[in-house]
């Protein structure tokens, strides 16, 4: 068999290799196509979790208020007992119906706190799975460069067989003449 002959069979096992090493790298580039999927997925999730969270913040924020204006009648009622002692009765009646309305409004307030809580847990949960999720998307992109320093370097290989080749047919004379 011939110099060049035995050229082209190398570089036939090369370009099998070489393809072989493409169909290895386009099934790496399909997982990772998952993994940014899958990513994708836990970025809306959390983004709902987001949402719902600003929702509770909001809700709570408006008890918040109702009960700074609950407070504050409260603070009135109490300034009105001491300005009107001699009908203590009376008051001492309105003042025992605020003290109620207040009461009922610190049970609200305290299951609000309470769900409040429940939120901050499952965001916080979430957040921990999102970290997770994270993590091994960046497990998922060290393979993918390996993979892409491994391809690289067998790119090399197959333009330097080119090269060779080249230089082979350099010298070579068909002795065809049109």
């Amino acid at each position: 068999m011939s110099h060049f002959g035995k050229e082209l069979r190398r570089f036939g096992e090369e370009l099998r290799h070489f393809g072989e090493e493409l169909r290895h790298f386009g099934e790496e580039l399909r997982r990772f196509g998952e993994e940014l999927r899958r990513f994708g997925e836990e970025l809306r999730r959390f983004g709902e979790e987001l949402r719902r969270f600003g929702k509770e913040l909001r809700r709570f924020g408006k008890e918040l208020r109702r009960f700074g204006e609950e407070l504050r009648r409260f603070g009135e009622e109490l300034r009105r007992f001491g300005e009107e002692l001699r009908r203590f009765g009376e008051e001492l009646r309105r003042f025992g119906e605020e003290l109620r309305r207040f009461g009922e409004e610190l049970r609200h307030f305290g299951k609000e706190l309470s769900h409040f809580g429940k939120e901050l847990r499952r965001f916080g949960e979430e957040l921990s799975h999102f970290g997770k999720e994270l993590r091994r998307f960046g497990e998922e992109l060290r393979r993918f460069e390996k993979e892409l320093r491994r391809f690289g370097k067998e790119l090399s290989h197959f333009g330097k067989e080119l090269h060779d080749i080249k230089e082979g047919l350099r010298d070579f004379e068909v002795g065809v003449r049109f």
